[in-house]
This record gives structure tokens, sequence and C-alpha cells, in this order.
């Protein structure tokens, strides 16, 4: 964990308040200075913003980020702003922002949101793209369009460090000989498996770990699969994310399909502290550090 925090610690520092243009999806915004008030109405931006040592001046659903998400954690201070699908335009307003950065799907609200602030467009996840390479670029190019683009090339070389430690010490305890699935449960019966265009698959990837799922998969990364077909991964290790639903474990020593499956008879399954699936960068970072922290401990 003291690493993590150091992480966040090197990318806060000076910069020069000069003029700045910030690129993304829909064109690019030119800036007298770099915004200072920015609202985030999508979690990876606010990891994003965090990241490079900036405080959102209001987040959408910031109980949300700091329950699910909260890598980094989110001060109080930021004003909600609502729903992260449908967000209060009024509460919107009365941030002040200088700078709105809102994701892809809520582009039919682009013209509310830019007649009271101009307005940025990152979309992580989408058909054909690779989030974790999306996420780096969003990185830099937000960092450049704050007028901190040394904080955002030290996150991203920070979070490769990281990223390398830890795939070091899971290599000399042996952990990357076997290859594991990556699942959240959404019942007893039913849960989702993150497949290779994961972006928490990458992170299994730099930590040189193999992701064992061979099926589809939807653009966000994950597959929708009851409990009888990880029958077909008798030789994975389960990586489960927390939290599970209430009641799960009671139902799962019950369940004969569960207790049939050999990585259950081996005890080849580890659950995992929570893990935001669909954040950004440092959401790899988060990732590497507690599967290692949980398998070697």
């Amino acid at each position: 964990m003291t690493r993590f925090i150091a992480l966040l610690a090197i990318v806060f520092g000076a910069h020069v308040h000069a003029a700045t243009v910030l690129v993304h999806e829909t064109g690019e915004i030119r800036f007298e200075g770099p915004p200072q008030r920015i609202v985030a109405l999508n979690w990876a931006m606010v990891e994003t913003l965090l990241g490079l040592g900036v405080m959102p001046a209001a987040v959408a659903e910031p109980e949300g980020y700091r329950t699910w998400a909260n890598h980094p954690p989110l001060p109080d201070g930021a004003l909600d702003v609502g729903n992260r699908r449908e967000p209060n335009l009024e509460a919107i307003s009365q941030a002040r922002p200088d700078l709105i950065l809102v994701s892809g799907d809520l582009h039919g609200m682009l013209p509310a949101f830019e007649a009271i602030a101009p307005t940025a467009v990152y979309t992580l996840f989408k058909p054909g793209q690779d989030p974790a390479h999306r996420a780096a670029e969003v990185v830099q190019q937000i960092a450049i369009g704050l007028g901190r683009e040394e904080q955002g090339t030290a996150l991203l070389d920070r979070v490769a460090e990281l990223q390398a430690q830890n795939a070091e010490r899971l290599r000399a305890a042996g952990r990357t000989d076997t290859p594991v699935l990556l699942m959240s449960f959404l019942d007893e019966r039913s849960l989702r498996v993150h497949a290779p265009n994961a972006l928490l698959s990458t992170a299994l990837e730099e930590l040189g770990l193999d992701n064992a799922w061979e099926g589809e998969s939807n653009f966000w990364g994950f597959a929708t699969i009851n409990l009888a077909q990880l029958g077909k991964y008798p030789g994975a290790h389960f990586l489960i994310i927390k939290p599970t639903p209430p009641g799960l474990h009671q139902a799962l020593e019950r369940n004969p399909v569960w207790q049939a499956l050999q990585p259950v008879k081996a005890g080849r399954v580890t659950e995992l502290p929570p893990v935001w699936t669909f954040g950004s960068v440092l959401t790899k970072a988060r990732m590497g550090q507690v599967l290692t922290e949980t398998w070697l401990d």
C-alpha cells in the first residue's frame, strides 16, 4: 500500500500556467491557462484526475466511487452532480466548471454540457479498441491539456514500474506457471469472467499471468456465464473479485456443480479485494497490488 500511495505523491508538483490545448475524441479545446475547476462524470476520469494530482470540483456519484473504486481515494469536497447516466445539469452549473469530462455514452447530452462549459469526451471501452492502450493515451492527452505533462509521464512510468516489480515477485514465487480466470459473481449461478480484451486482463498480462478464458466477450471485456462453463478450465486458478453477493459462500458450498470443479477441489481459488473493473491506468496498478499482496501473503 505504501508503494501505491507513493505513486500518487510523485504526480503532485508545480506546473506553468500557460495556454494549453486539450485533445479529445470530438476535437480539441484551447485554454488561456490550465482549467482549474473540472467536473468528471465518469469514474475513469475521476481516477485519471486524481492520479495527475487534480482534485475534481464535482463528480457523478461520488459515494459510489468511494464504495466501488476509491483508488486513488476521493477526498471530501467534490460536489455530487447526480447519476453517471443522467447527471444533474443544474448541479453541474453550480460547480462553475472550466471543463467537463464525459465518456461517449453521454454523447446525446453534449449540447447541454457545452452550454455550461467546454466539454471533452473520452471513451475507454468501445468495440475494436484496446482499453488499456486508450487509457494511457487519455492520461497523456488530459495531462497535456491541464499543463501537467510531466505528471502524466511520471504516472505512466510509475504504473509500469509497479507492474514490473509485482510481476517479478509473482514469477519468483512460481505463481506465473498456472493460467488464471478472473471473475466477478453476479449471483450463486452466474458470473462475469474477464476476457483477454479486458483492461484487467492487460494488467494480468503485465504481471506475467496467462488469462485462460477462450470464449467470446463483449467490448467491455467480459462474458456472462454459468458455473458449468467453468468446467472447461480444469487447470486454471480462479481469481474472484469482491464484493460477492450476500450468502454466496454458503450457496457454493451446497452447489454440486461448483464443488465438482477441479480448481475448487485443488484449492486453486483466491478472493481479491475490490477492484473497479472499468477504470484507467491506476486500476491496473491496483490490480497488480491487490493480486500480488493477496496471493503472496
